[in-house]
């Protein structure tokens, strides 16, 4: 087992690779003791391949450059890697029909298959009694895994996963206790930015396709230079110009690259006030008063005045450090850059610490499984010698005690077998009754059959009274179609502005059958399959799940093939 003193952190973005170890001796809070970055490609278009971190040693070669022992390994997955969203869900039932509920969310919304990805979900505090506000997390199984066993090609025990937007927020959190009113948080990184919005006990998430990266291409392709030479004149001499009169009169080059920056940069401010309107329309929110910036692509030169001047308000770069320490006699330089790069990095750390206001885990359920197992296998030992104590023992007892048993089943035989010889006939009078029974039951049941077309007609002619009559209706197995007719403009005199003629009439045979039973109760087994106009006569065409055949005994279900 790793000793739970130590904590090691793993940010990996488009870019940069950073590992951190934080100290967290005796429920202290945390303190970074020692960081290991590597830099790689980011404009190559190609996604950070967890596999080839594994297969390149990557993670063990940093904790060889600093000196870091092996320990419990949290990971943060950037944010286009990460489906996250924020769903309401109505309250009704207990906690396992919430679950189930939620179940459905995510099956729905996620854009690939739900056996296809490890999620989990936080339920967010309430401010509606009748519908809980559900934050929901995803990603594809097939990265999680590549994260656990990169894990393991470095000897190191995965014990979380979390989203590297929800652990910013976490960061944010904690080392900003006393925000009043709301907060924006941009994460600028390589290849996208992430808003979070923080507004007292309520937060929003969003990703935004714009990077770093877009800045070095359109250095590049203005330039016509390399993408190598773009990322490092972007480095070199690159700042947002401030005005599109502002030009530098000494530097053709810094002149023509801060305009190509300030495009960009733009562009970005563009998306950021869309996501701002959609906070406030679709969540609820305030407008931001005050930005705090984090991320590589946030370092650029002059951005902090640019979003300053468009927004009109505060702007400083995140400090994640301002309530998490550094160990400076472990050689940390204080003023190091990396470590305003390490927002993530705290925000997993703060998990282990303390009490986080969103705790999601995306670990795969096998490693999960598995870490469990291996957990119990000390009990499984301790079990299994104290097993076998308790055996020896017994054996030395079992024997006297065998004599004394046999005269006593000897004597309990006998009272047996009069007892069984009892028991047969009760069971020959039992099943006598229960022959009769089910005779009975049938009978009443075919009875109650006979009578159902009657009623299914009764149930249809009542939620058709008005304006519609019934053309024709025909049933497939246990599915009732009805096509239903009329004049157009009776049928839209029918609909309201939220439903159309066909759910109307469809929620008038629901309540007419309800009382009999002959629909199913579930609401998506009622369907509108079409509704058209032809000539003068409109059409609405209805697909309903009956819960009984008309005409069958209760339960039993028609089958097309086997009359044919």
């Amino acid at each position: 087992m790793f000793s739970s003193n130590r904590i090691l952190t793993l940010d990996v973005g488009a870019s940069k690779v950073m590992l951190a170890e934080f100290s967290v001796k005796n429920s202290a809070l945390p303190v970074l003791t020692k960081i290991a970055t590597s830099q790689f490609d980011g404009n190559n278009g190609q996604d950070v391949n967890f596999a080839t971190l594994a297969a390149e040693g990557t993670i063990k070669r940093l904790m060889n450059q600093a000196g870091i022992m092996p320990a419990p390994l949290y990971v943060s997955l950037s944010g286009q890697s990460v489906f996250t969203r924020f769903a309401k869900v109505p309250k009704l039932g207990d906690k396992n029909d919430l679950e189930s509920q939620i179940y459905q969310e995510v099956a729905q919304n996620l854009p690939f298959p739900i056996e296809d990805v490890v999620w989990d979900y936080q339920i967010l505090p309430e401010n509606d009694p009748t519908e809980a506000d559900v934050l929901i997390v995803a990603v594809k199984k097939e990265l999680a895994e590549d994260v656990a066993r990169c894990a393991e090609s470095a000897g190191l025990q995965l014990s979380l996963i979390d989203s590297a937007a929800l652990s910013l927020y976490n960061s944010v959190r904690y080392n900003y206790p006393d925000l009043d009113g709301c907060t924006m948080t941009l994460d600028i990184g390589a290849r996208s930015t992430s808003l979070i919005f923080v507004e007292g006990g309520k937060f929003f998430v969003r990703s935004i396709p714009i990077g770093g990266n877009m800045i070095t291409t359109e250095i590049s392709k203005v330039l016509g230079i390399s993408v190598e030479d773009a990322e490092q004149l972007k480095l070199e001499k690159g700042f947002v110009a401030l005005g599109g009169t502002f030009a530098i009169q000494d530097d053709e080059v810094a002149d023509k690259c801060s305009k190509i920056i300030r495009n960009v940069v733009t562009r970005l401010h563009m998306e950021i006030n869309r996501s701002i309107n959609f906070y406030r329309s679709q969540q609820s929110g305030s407008a931001p008063e005050r930005i705090l910036l984090t991320g590589g692509g946030s370092m650029t030169k002059m951005l902090n005045e640019f979003f300053s001047e468009k927004f009109g308000i505060q702007v400083e770069y995140l400090n994640p450090f301002a309530n998490v320490a550094v160990d400076i006699d472990n050689g940390i330089e204080v003023s190091n850059e990396d470590l305003f790069l390490l927002a993530n990095s705290v925000g997993l750390i703060l998990r282990k610490c303390v009490k986080c206001p969103v705790e999601i885990d995306l670990m795969p359920t096998e490693v999960v499984k598995a870490r469990k197992f291996v957990k119990k296998i000390p009990f499984f030992v301790i079990s299994v010698v104290a097993f076998l104590l308790m055996s020896i023992c017994w054996n030395q007892s079992a024997y006297k005690q065998n004599t004394i048993n046999e005269a006593r089943i000897n004597k309990i035989s006998s009272k047996l077998s009069a007892l069984k010889n009892a028991q047969r006939e009760m069971d020959s009078i039992n099943s006598d009754f229960v022959a009769y029974n089910e005779k009975s039951q049938y009978i009443a049941n075919f009875f109650a059959a006979r009578n159902s077309y009657s009623e299914l007609i009764d149930v249809i002619s009542q939620a058709l009274e008005g304006p519609c009559w019934l053309k024709s209706f025909e049933i497939k197995e246990d599915d009732l179609y009805l096509v239903v007719t009329g004049y157009p403009d009776d049928i839209d005199e029918i609909k309201t502005a939220e439903k159309s003629a066909g759910e109307v009439i469809l929620e008038k045979l629901a309540k007419a059958g309800a009382s009999k039973k002959i629909f199913s109760s579930e609401k998506d087994n009622f369907k509108v399959e079409s509704e058209r106009t032809k000539g003068a006569i409109g059409e609405i065409e209805l697909c309903i799940k009956l819960a009984n055949v008309p005409g069958l005994l209760p339960g039993a279900i028609v089958n097309s093939e086997e009359e044919e």
